[in-house]
Order: structure tokens, then sequence, then C-alpha cells
């Protein structure tokens, strides 16, 4: 009678083993579904605004040669002038990349993955 008592607290520890194990892996795909969901948002957000961006740049760009190159009797003038601040801007980006882009990134990523939110489930 001894064994039998023994023998159902193994099976209720054991299905409440399997069940705790099951809901433990559950929440560790949403967990990931999440993390994904919130990076994958992120990335596409940022890459629409830097499409957005440098449409905006590039035409922005052809009017301010288009108004020197008449400024200056010549259209090409306007283009070689505009050619030449973008150079610089690119060289000094360039010279920057590690300060403005790489270690900016790396941090949105950590913070991304490894510091999160407060649950929003209330307890």
């Amino acid at each position: 009678m001894k064994e039998k008592n023994l023998d159902d607290y193994y099976k209720i520890i054991k299905n409440d083993l399997t069940k705790y194990i099951e809901l433990k892996l559950d929440f560790l795909k949403l967990e990931f579904i999440e993390t994904f969901s919130t990076v994958f948002s992120k990335i596409i957000t940022v890459w629409v605004a830097i499409i957005i961006g440098i449409i905006f740049f590039a035409f922005v760009l052809i009017a301010l040669a288009f108004y020197l190159g008449k400024l200056l009797g010549g259209y090409h003038w306007g283009f070689l002038i505009v050619a030449g601040i973008f150079m610089i801007i690119g060289i000094i980006l360039f010279l920057l990349r590690n300060t403005l882009i790489t270690n900016p990134f790396i941090n949105t990523f950590i913070e991304l993955f490894y510091f999160k939110k407060k649950s929003k489930i209330k307890k």
C-alpha cells in the first residue's frame, strides 16, 4: 500500500515536471519570437527611413548642383562642387565610422537582445 502511494506521487511529480518543461519551452519560443519581431521591425523601420533620407538628400544635392551651376555659369561646376562636398562628407564618415556607425549598431543590438523591457504581463 505504501508503494502504491509512492507510485502515485511519482506519477504526479512526473506529470507536473513534464508540464513545467513544456510550458518553459513554450515561454522560450514566445520570448524568441518577441525578440526576433522587435529586431526585425526595427531593422525595417531604419531601412525605410534610410531610403527616404537618401532620396531626399539626392534631390537636395541635385537642386544645389543646379543652383550653384546657374550662379557659376555652368552646370558642370555646380555638380563638381556638390561632388566635392559629398566626397568630403564621405571621407569624414569613413574616418569616424566606428564612432558614428559601428558602435551605435552594436550597442543597439546588445540592448535589444540582453536588456529586455519589463514584462507587460501583470502578476
